[in-house]
């Protein structure tokens, strides 16, 4: 399971906790949508049928090329390519090894293609595409470790001797269009950030206390997640959730995090929150951040 996992099912203990100590959720929204206003929206020019959710993964991976990643940095999604190659997953057209030979090259591929664009730039158009179609790719790898070898994914219409080129095809050309145009729609407003010292993926303290968690980047001292959606004006419950369970993850406050914030890549609208202002916000009481780590700690670990 995952920290989203654990906060989907209304019945868990996480979710318990986090409704029990942040019931204010509601004290927040207008604010929220203050700031959401009616926004421009990002939208494919054709309908990616059951491809919306693959878009926000690509996107994530897209934007996390902005900034510097650090020497052997490992992927979510290598781990999906690692268990196809193992012979998890349907073998009716690729064999393990077909799978195992098909990922390694593509990986290869990708390490090439991040020689040659630079992080912190606003790539050429062709090179841009090429990037994205590698990430819509990443996204499809880890789709298939997180949900299982179950799920109906595009990766399992690739014929016997498929090659890379056969594997950035599976981008169609108007979802490559909207990786790009919200990848630039980031650089454009918010380039100032990848000047700034970034933690990608990062894990906690507590991550495995909720099976796994890792958020999608820390900017400076600031968690952010990165949100793809057609219609921001509602602030869920869980996206506030999901962003103070990490922090209260990190329970030796390792990262240093004074904010958190959610960026909408359809929107390129960034919403961020002064840590102690969204806690006592939406808390019962004053928030004392060592004690609530402690108290979700001890909650996980009963």
């Amino acid at each position: 399971m995952s920290l989203t996992s654990h906060l989907k099912d209304t019945k868990s203990p996480v979710t318990r906790f986090m409704k029990g100590r942040f019931p204010n959720v509601g004290a927040i929204r207008p604010a929220w949508r203050e700031q959401v206003g009616h926004p421009n929206t990002i939208r494919p020019k054709r309908d990616p049928g059951g491809h919306w959710s693959t878009l926000g993964t690509a996107i994530d991976y897209r934007l996390r090329y902005y900034f510097p990643a650090p020497e052997g940095r490992s992927l979510v999604a290598e781990w999906g390519v690692a268990e196809l190659g193992a012979g998890i997953g349907p073998v009716d057209r690729l064999t393990p090894a077909g799978w195992g030979r098909l990922g390694n090259d593509f990986l290869g591929s990708l390490t090439a293609l991040q020689h040659k664009a630079s992080p912190g730039t606003r790539l050429p158009r062709a090179l841009e595409d090429r990037l994205c179609r590698h990430c819509f790719v990443l996204a499809l790898f880890e789709q298939l470790f997180r949900a299982g070898p179950g799920i109906g994914s595009a990766l399992y219409t690739l014929p016997a001797g498929a090659t890379v080129s056969d594997l950035l095809g599976l981008a169609a050309s108007s979802w490559v269009s909207d990786l790009r145009a919200m990848s630039w729609a980031f650089y454009d407003g918010f380039s100032e950030l990848l000047a700034r010292p970034a933690v990608l993926n990062p894990t906690f303290d507590g991550s495995l206390d909720v099976g796994a968690a890792d958020a999608d980047m820390i900017v400076g001292r600031c968690l952010l997640e990165i949100k793809t959606t057609i219609d921001p004006r509602a602030l869920p419950s869980g996206i506030v959730y999901q962003l103070i369970g990490y922090v209260l993850l990190d329970y030796s406050d390792e990262f240093g995090i004074d904010a958190v914030g959610v960026y909408l890549s359809r929107q390129a609208i960034l919403v961020c929150w002064p840590l102690e202002e969204i806690l006592s916000t939406v808390a019962t009481g004053p928030a004392n951040l060592p004690r609530l780590r402690r108290d979700f700690q001890t909650m996980l670990r009963e």
